[in-house]
């Protein structure tokens, strides 16, 4: 069965052709409206279209609100900031000589985010379907016409939607012979794409762009695995600089808590100051840095959640710098505290199950992502 679900992507690995995967979102300057008609959202197509042929710039998924619109792209590498830059500037250009006004229609740049991890991109497609829907535009992905969810959900669309990739991993998905529209939903509806993933995809979004994405990885590993992951991050020479998001800070934060509920008090044994390489105030000496829920809490909101430290302290109820003592603090127990680091692993893993309750998609494989 797994052979079946992977050969149907062998050719579209980007790798081959040089591609990778893009998500792409551009606002009206000052957040203003830019596509007030359904003309105005076909010129945008044709546009990007027009770039297909000149750049290979393929659009695979979209959804175009008022003020702004959300793209998933698959580009050649270093092509993709000049076919946007043609795309918008074009598009721009035109609305002001039909307004008769000049400056600038758009923010300053584009917002891109790559797409490294199979997950991140199921639960991409998923995001930008959603979008009109959260912004109380319709009740159905399906419904609104100016975003892909409504093609996807008909035999057949627009030639410059290019619906095999997506097709091909919702008949993987499901497990059929042939595309069914009606297996759409399903596949990148709520159940297997739920709040939780889509809130990391926007927080991916609004955070610097990370190197490298572990999610596929976390969601597939053994939980020898993930506590390995989990010490290579206390272990990094930066230490206590944020990691990618890999899970809704409120889904582990909830985690976090029923944990906490069911098992009681949770002390650990003082961490000596010299051992974290900072001086520790009395208060840290002997107080909140004992409770191990508030550790844990601290140390994953930072590293598989990426929050700032003041957006830690809003959670846990610490200063920034008691925030900062406790992510030190996990740190070095994660290294050397084997039932510690069991622990971690734990309840990270349940809470990438809430969000990502299906795993590492089975439709693209790891490959797809590869360098």
């Amino acid at each position: 069965m797994t052979s079946m679900l992977i050969k149907p992507f062998a050719s579209l690995d980007p790798d081959v052709a040089g591609t990778k995967w893009f998500h792409v979102i551009h606002r009206g300057i000052g957040r203003r409206p830019v596509f007030s008609t359904s003309s105005e959202i076909r010129s945008l197509l044709n546009l990007i279209d027009r770039e297909s042929e000149r750049d290979g710039l393929e659009l695979h998924a979209y959804s175009i609100l008022t003020n702004h619109c959300h793209l998933l792209v698959r580009v050649r590498l270093g092509g993709l900031s000049s076919a946007l830059q043609r795309v918008f500037a074009v598009y721009s250009r035109r609305q002001n000589r039909r307004l008769r006004r000049d400056g600038p229609l758009f923010g300053s740049r584009a917002r891109v985010r790559r797409i490294r991890s199979s997950g991140h991109w199921r639960a991409t497609v998923a995001y930008i379907d959603r979008n009109p829907v959260d912004a109380g535009l319709t009740n159905s992905p399906a419904r609104y016409p100016f975003g892909s969810a409504w093609h996807y959900s008909r035999p057949a669309g627009p030639p410059w939607l290019r619906r095999e990739v997506i097709e091909d991993f919702v008949r993987c998905e499901s497990g059929t012979s042939a595309y069914r529209p009606a297996d759409y939903a399903r596949v990148f509806g709520h159940a297997s794409a739920p709040a939780g993933a889509r809130e990391v995809v926007a927080r991916r979004l609004e955070r610097p762009e990370q190197d490298e994405d572990p999610l596929d990885d976390l969601l597939a590993a053994a939980p020898v695995e993930v506590r390995g992951w989990l010490e290579r991050m206390a272990r990094r020479a930066d230490g206590a600089s944020a990691g990618p998001a890999l899970v809704d800070p409120r889904t582990l934060k909830s985690v976090l808590d029923k944990a906490r509920r069911g098992r009681g008090a949770w002390l650990l044994e003082p961490v000596r100051s010299t051992d974290l390489g900072i001086k520790a105030t009395r208060a840290q000496r002997g107080g909140v840095r004992r409770d191990g829920w508030s550790v844990l809490a601290c140390g994953l909101l930072r590293s598989a959640c990426g929050l700032t430290l003041e957006e830690i302290g809003g959670l846990v109820g610490l200063s920034v710098g008691g925030v900062h003592f406790q992510i030190r603090c996990h740190r070095r127990l994660v290294v050397l505290e084997g039932a510690y680091k069991a622990r971690a692993e734990q309840l990270l893993t349940a809470a990438l199950k809430i969000d990502f309750p299906g795993g590492a998609p089975s439709g693209l494989p790891g490959a797809l992502w590869s360098e």
